[in-house]
């Protein structure tokens, strides 16, 4: 979910390990059924950011997706929206007034199909150094309603 307008002209892709599962998009958001279990959820622009979930079944989890300047093109982040965090109670006010988007998906696949290779080598990227260098964002079991 993206609450904010700021940015309200750039968008970007979500992945799920090597699967793009739906578009950023200012003021809206997209809803995905994961399977239970570990995931890594990433976004791509002017940097690269991740965001490990444990994530169980039958329940709801949030991500909050922002974007910020950046020196060429915008930044992206994630916030794990946690049990007892700032936005814990904020996000189903959030979601009566957000664009509830129905991604695309065989533009996504498509464009998925092309950026594979890039972000099969991101994903290695993480797990062998990115994982250490910074305190990603994360989401656990618990934290889903």
């Amino acid at each position: 979910m993206r609450p904010s307008g700021f940015g309200f002209a750039i968008n970007f892709n979500v992945w799920d390990g090597e699967n793009v599962i739906g578009n950023s998009v200012a003021k809206s958001q997209f809803d995905y059924l994961a399977d239970p279990g570990k995931h890594l959820f990433i976004a791509v622009s002017e940097n690269k950011v991740f965001l490990e979930a444990d994530l169980e079944a039958g329940k709801t989890y949030y991500v909050i997706t922002r974007i910020y300047p950046g020196g060429w093109r915008a930044r992206v982040a994630f916030v794990a929206v946690n049990k007892g965090s700032e936005h814990w109670d904020k996000v189903l006010e959030y979601e009566k007034d957000l664009n509830r988007l129905q991604p695309e998906m065989a533009l996504l696949k498509e464009w998925e199909v092309e950026q594979k290779p890039k972000i099969k080598e991101l994903v290695s990227q993480y797990e062998t150094v990115l994982k250490a260098e910074y305190d990603w964002p994360k989401l656990k079991s618990e934290d889903g309603r």
